[in-house]
């Protein structure tokens, strides 16, 4: 518990560090004087105050949509969370190093498409497609001292093909480049693999490693994705971001659909990369 609350707290510093970051470059984002998916320089437009001999060089910006999508490549890292009951390591021998909860960091990669609603560049549906790993370690509690078999670690290997579809919302709109976004995406998570990995001690001091299948396995996990983002402009144009990323997933469905009880939340965070496609 101390760990979440630690975790959240970070997350709304990040969160308040940024939105006064992002009012800033609004204030001195600079004129960029190359069209691109979302600005269009004019010179002096329909300005009769201009001063042409104090600013002779000053380009007066207005958004203008290009029709086109943002297509970007994602690296990350999940911070896993499982909660469980307290379930057996040993079928022979239920009260012999029993696991319950577990935690652990695990990569994920991810392509997504964003697409412009309306105008502005400022509302997008999303849709991406990830591998998404959330294996953890589960925590071993303590067992009877005369079992004969030892779980010396277990483990978990979920790795899952990732859909998730959603909604953005960029928070300044066009021409300012730098952009505070959020999203919200509904997840489905498609099995990959799912095995249980142990260790475990027997009575002669033999060590033995296995991986088993996890018995009762949902072919689908469910989540829904709240996310924080930042574009951060590449190109003179706005046409390539850099856009670094932190959010959670919480879980709509269990990982299985036995007695376990078994849930897995995630926080991760990462770096995208998009470049704007004319369609």
């Amino acid at each position: 518990m101390l760990r979440n609350k630690k975790y959240f707290f970070t997350f709304l510093i990040g969160l308040i560090v940024l939105s006064l970051v992002d009012g800033l470059l609004a204030q001195i984002n600079p004129v960029f004087l190359n069209t691109g998916p979302m600005l269009k320089s004019i010179t002096h437009l329909n300005d009769d105050n201009f001063d042409e001999t104090y600013c002779p060089r000053c380009t007066v910006l207005y958004p203008e949509p290009t029709p086109g999508m943002f297509l970007g490549v994602s690296v990350g890292v999940n911070l896993i969370s499982y909660k469980t009951t307290l379930f057996a390591t040993v079928s022979s021998e239920p009260d012999c190093s029993p696991v319950q909860n577990g935690a652990g960091v695990a990569p994920m990669f991810e392509i997504s498409g964003e697409f412009p609603i309306g105008e502005g560049m400022q509302n997008f549906f999303i849709f991406k497609a990830s591998y998404d790993s959330k294996s953890a370690k589960l925590s071993i509690v303590n067992s009877d001292p005369k079992c004969y078999t030892f779980t010396n670690s277990f483990s978990a290997s979920l790795n899952y093909l990732a859909l998730n579809a959603g909604y953005k919302y960029n928070f300044s709109s066009a021409p300012s480049l730098y952009q505070l976004g959020v999203e919200l995406c509904v997840s489905a998570g498609i099995i990959i693999t799912g095995n249980f990995n142990k260790t475990v001690t027997v009575s002669t001091g033999e060590v033995v490693k296995n991986s088993v299948p996890i018995d009762g396995i949902r072919s689908i996990l469910w989540g829904l994705r709240g996310q924080f983002s930042y574009d951060i402009p590449l190109s003179p144009n706005g046409s390539w971001t850099a856009t670094p990323f932190l959010g959670y997933e919480y879980p709509l469905t269990k990982v299985d659909n036995t007695n376990r009880n078994w849930s897995v939340s995630t926080l991760y965070a990462g770096m995208s990369l998009y470049t704007f496609i004319n369609l």
